[in-house]
């Protein structure tokens, strides 16, 4: 899947989606409060044969980002997930204490 499509899919749940990041002190915006998504490249399953990569496969990892538990806006994520016929397997809640919330990482 090309990233521009998975973002402008991912815009269907009504989050902030971002790659790589929502803001911060690199570019002096304000980040914003969750719940929000960001979306990164992990790694790539290229078919190769006779030293030929003869197709991309793009893997990405998103990044929900969420201060209370809200199951709703989980299913609503991945109904827009399933919907695009984009299959997914999704990490355990995990805390972050430096920054007070949560995160849950979606892998397609």
């Amino acid at each position: 899947m090309e990233l521009k499509t998975l973002i402008n899919t991912l815009k269907q749940t009504g989050l902030p989606v971002a790659y790589g990041s929502l803001g911060g002190t690199d570019d002096d915006t304000e980040v914003p409060q969750p719940p929000y998504l960001v979306v990164l490249e992990d790694t790539r399953s290229d078919f190769i044969a006779d030293n030929v990569n003869y197709s991309k496969s793009h893997n990405y990892h998103i990044e929900f980002y969420f201060d209370e538990k809200n199951p709703e806006l989980e299913e609503q994520i991945e109904a827009v997930l399933t919907n695009n016929s984009i299959a997914f397997s999704v990490s355990e809640d995990m805390w972050i204490p430096e920054e007070r919330f949560f995160e849950k990482i979606y892998s397609i």
